[in-house]
């Protein structure tokens, strides 16, 4: 194993905790701000759905590209949907419909939580 695969493998350990921590805060944030328990668990249970989501797309295909050539603005798209679809695939029927019916289009949603979970890394990696 040489230094790029170490530091890679390092990376992906501490990403993977800045990821949690930030869907930690986000759902603390929920629980605090929303009264409605069936939305907060609609809420709850889709925010992990797309924490796994975006973990998932950055250990199968991210990771392998990130840093070298491969990675583009096209290959960053990919990412996108590859966890916008593996998020749609994991939701229920019925959590599709309350985010619909409470938020509007369901892909918006899913990609700007998406975004935001991918934002939330970025910044506690930055401090």
């Amino acid at each position: 194993m040489n230094w790029q695969e170490i530091i890679i493998k390092i990376i992906t350990m501490v990403l993977g905790a800045l990821l949690s921590y930030a869907v930690a805060r986000l759902s603390s944030m929920i629980n605090s701000k929303i009264k409605d328990e069936k939305l907060k668990n609609c809420l709850q249970t889709s925010l992990q759905i797309v924490t796994g989501a975006v973990k998932k797309t950055y250990q199968t295909y991210v990771d392998g590209i990130k840093g070298t050539d491969a990675w583009t603005a096209e290959a960053q798209k990919q990412a996108l949907t590859m966890a916008l679809e593996t998020c749609k695939s994991e939701l229920s029927d019925d959590f599709k419909k309350y985010i619909t019916s409470h938020f509007g289009d369901l892909d918006e949603w899913l990609t700007s939580q998406i975004e935001a979970a991918l934002y939330d890394v970025k910044q506690a990696k930055a401090s």
